[in-house]
């Protein structure tokens, strides 16, 4: 109870220091340098026999209540200062760890873009590589947080950096030690220090029973998640499938694969860079080759930026022609008594993008899709309350960040004046 009393003399001391010291980045030093040399003399009495555990514990987690106020006001603050150096200083362990407990408290489940912060993105740098390690792992496996956005390309990018020039050795002490700090945080009753072993030790297997990760289902991370981060641990395999197909896989296994791939194109709608990422997409595009997807659930399902990259795996990868596939998706009854239906808007938007490619005109030749198009076009105009022009400005805006069927600007003009005869005319 005394420790805790001088405690809270010690952080209310500091709290009131802090506020004066962040408009003025010499008196930041100055404390930066008054902690390095604090923890430098209980480093010091630690190896002295007469000093009690745990007083020096005490103490060490004064200092650390320093570095996480320092890393809170740098973030909070309006005031811009500089972080502290560990190239002169030895105790980077303590402040990567007061930044990351920081960071995991406050910033656990990420809402924003940390590239479009930099300050967040300076701080999260100022850690060691462990512990850098050990956030970018918190947050792409987090399993609250199944999200596919632009922070999981920033996390990828930093492992990638701390992984990509390290020897086997190296990779594996790293790995681990991160990992250990991963099972220490709130997590760790589903993100166990056991779960993350497994994924570091398996990471060139290949998978032919999909029951495999039936181990991870408590987890809560996908196998998708699995499969983008041993890629990022193991980049020398990327011309391997990760999973295989065999004739022995059972309908369940086929089920799973065929969720992993809507799984993936779910990610390419959110994060369409993704599919630049060789050691993951190679193994996800022999899948999509291989195995039929239901195209009525796949139309209902995704936006136009996967229904863009998944006609190009049937193009150019499978070698056969998109149009009866995404024809089939939008065809309903048996026989000849069919009728066609494009009131869903990525699929509707789909076909808009296609007036003017030759493989598809057909289609805008045929009456009976033709007045789908019209009914279908104008109840989606309706429906999102815009005019043609808004629209097509709307579908630019998705597809800019596209890898597959970015529109340019003299395109759109093009499509505007088929799409106004068309629906309009």
């Amino acid at each position: 109870a005394l420790n805790q009393q001088i405690g809270n003399i010690h952080n209310y001391l500091f709290d009131h220091l802090i506020e004066k010291a962040v408009s003025n980045s010499s008196k930041m030093k100055d404390l930066y340098k008054n902690i390095n040399n604090n923890l430098t003399k209980i480093k010091l009495k630690s190896v002295l026999k007469n000093k009690k555990a745990d007083l020096l514990k005490y103490y060490t987690g004064v200092e650390k209540y320093k570095w996480e106020t320092i890393a809170k006001k740098y973030i909070i603050s309006e005031f811009h200062f500089d972080l502290p150096n560990f190239s002169r200083y030895s105790n980077d362990e303590l402040y990567s760890k007061a930044v990351f407990d920081y960071l995991i408290k406050s910033h656990g489940n990420l809402r924003e873009n940390i590239s479009e912060n930099q300050k967040f993105e300076k701080l999260i740098f100022s850690m060691n590589k462990e512990y850098l390690v050990a956030y970018s792992l918190y947050q792409l496996l987090h399993p609250a947080s199944g999200k596919w956005d632009d922070n999981t390309l920033y996390f990828k990018r930093k492992l990638i950096d701390a992984f990509h020039w390290a020897e086997e050795d190296e990779k594996k002490e790293l790995y681990f030690s991160s990992a250990k700090i991963v099972a220490q945080t709130h997590i760790n009753h589903r993100i166990t220090f056991k779960v993350l072993t497994t994924i570091y030790t398996d990471r060139e297997k290949q998978i032919e029973n999909m029951d495999y990760y039936d181990q991870f289902d408590y987890s809560r991370i996908s196998p998708l998640k699995i499969l983008f981060i041993q890629a990022i641990l193991s980049p020398n395999n990327k011309y391997i499938h990760r999973i295989v197909l065999t004739t022995q896989q059972t309908e369940t296994d086929l089920r799973m694969i065929k969720n992993l791939c809507i799984e993936f194109l779910r990610a390419v709608d959110k994060i369409p860079k993704i599919t630049k990422y060789e050691e993951l997409t190679n193994s996800m595009e022999y899948l999509l080759r291989e195995i039929p997807l239901d195209m009525k659930s796949i139309v209902d399902d995704l936006s136009i930026v996967s229904l863009l990259y998944y006609e190009f795996i049937v193009n150019y990868k499978m070698r056969i022609s998109a149009n009866n596939l995404f024809l089939e998706s939008i065809t309903y009854g048996n026989g000849g008594d069919t009728y066609i239906s494009l009131n869903r808007e990525s699929i509707f938007t789909f076909f808009a993008l296609k007036i003017t490619d030759s493989r598809y005109e057909q289609n805008f030749k045929n009456t009976q899709f033709l007045d789908a198009f019209k009914t279908g076009g104008i109840s989606i105009l309706d429906s999102i309350d815009m005019t043609l022009d808004e629209y097509l400005e709307t579908i630019y805006e998705k597809l800019k960040n596209s890898v597959h069927g970015k529109i340019g600007k003299a395109s759109l003009r093009q499509l505007s004046i088929k799409l106004e005869k068309i629906l309009f005319g």
